[in-house]
């Protein structure tokens, strides 16, 4: 009964609701499995062995992600008459177009550094600056680099705390 009722109501284009659904959600898209994207920035000799590693999730460079644009925001629905039930392409950007976390890797040499963390601070503050993207989560993963002396966890957990970094040290 409910099928049967979808496919007579007019949408206010004159379309039946069925042909604004197809419009919005094309066939071919909801036929390909839906696998989160995430976008990462720095360290491109990893990207490939990360890629490997996640098989459920698609792990782009963030140069292939098309430029953050910020759009004005409506102060007023006034006048205001929706095309449809969703825009057109609207599951295509949130599913295909646009990562839902980027992953900024940045490379920490503790055997060469020490305790002085101002250059690794600078690199993760650039990182930070360049992956922002409104929406989006950003991720700040520290590679430890070279030899890495046997007090590791301390001086790492110490950097955590340095660079005020949200979550778990792991």
């Amino acid at each position: 009964p409910l099928f049967k009722y979808r496919q007579f109501v007019q949408t206010s284009q004159g379309r039946t609701m069925d042909e604004e659904v197809d419009a919005a959600m094309p066939p071919e898209l909801l036929r390909q499995a839906v696998m989160p994207m995430i976008a990462l920035h720095g360290m491109v000799d990893m990207h490939p062995a990360l890629a490997k590693h996640m098989p459920l999730i698609r792990a782009v460079d963030i140069q292939q992600l098309p430029p953050a644009s910020s759009k004005s925001r409506r102060t007023t629905y006034e006048g205001y008459h929706p095309a449809g039930i969703l825009k057109q392409r609207w599951l295509q950007k949130h599913v295909i177009d646009s990562a839902s976390a980027i992953a900024a890797l940045v490379p920490w040499c503790p055997a060469e550094e020490g305790d002085n963390f101002d250059a690794v601070m600078e690199r993760i503050n650039t990182a930070r600056q360049v992956v922002r993207r409104q929406g989006v989560l950003v991720v700040v993963v520290v590679v430890a680099t070279g030899k890495v002396p046997d007090d590791v966890d301390q001086r790492f957990a110490q950097l955590h705390r340095t660079a005020e970094l949200d979550g778990r040290p792991a």
